[in-house]
């Protein structure tokens, strides 16, 4: 849609998918040449974060009158110092996941405009493993779509996998679950090479 598109991530992990499959520039934001090289370069960021961190710490890539658009709900509260807004007169937006009706109109626009996702559907009885791969932070993608049509498994009952040995805490003090029915049909997996 001719923007510049620019993928941020701890590590080096995510560089390859982003710079391949997604055809974005990428920034190692635990690199400081990495990130002082991009300094005062973007106009918006879409933060999806959701733990703790230093939003301090992406704020000089904004340009002057950017905006900083938080998505991610990390699970403690942001201390931000006015003076980092204020001198370059940036802007800070949020935004919660819409209804049922504002998830209709983004698959609508995404299909309009030949924007694909780009996510891992699973099973529900794959849900330990979607879980543990997104603590461990190992794929790349981090989303993952549950396909609630398919066939549960043996016994008539969803059952998750059994895993062994494996400890992971919930992340957010505050987090839910919840669903709502939406038109997923526009929503294929990434193609792999």
């Amino acid at each position: 849609m001719g923007n510049r598109c620019i993928g941020i991530s701890r590590g080096e992990k995510k560089r390859e998918y982003i710079e391949k499959e997604l055809n974005c520039e990428f920034i190692n934001s635990d690199s400081p040449e990495q990130m002082g090289s991009h300094m005062c370069q973007l106009d918006l960021i879409v933060c999806t974060i959701a733990a703790d961190f230093q939003i301090a710490h992406y704020l000089g890539l904004l340009k002057p009158r950017g905006t900083f658009c938080l998505v991610g709900v990390p699970p403690n509260e942001m201390h931000i110092h006015p003076v980092l807004f204020l001198m370059k007169g940036l802007k800070i937006a949020g935004s919660m996941v819409g209804g049922i009706k504002e998830t209709q109109e983004m698959l609508d626009f995404c299909g309009k405009h030949g924007i694909e996702s780009c996510i891992e559907l699973i099973k529900p009885w794959e849900i330990n493993r979607a879980w543990e791969s997104l603590h461990q932070n190992e794929n790349p993608k981090s989303r993952f779509v549950i396909d609630w049509e398919g066939e549960p498994v043996e016994g008539g009952d969803w059952e998750t996998e059994k895993m062994e040995n494996v400890d992971l805490p919930v992340t957010h003090p505050g987090a839910f679950i919840f669903g709502a029915p939406v038109d997923v049909s526009k929503c294929e997996p990434c193609k792999t090479k």
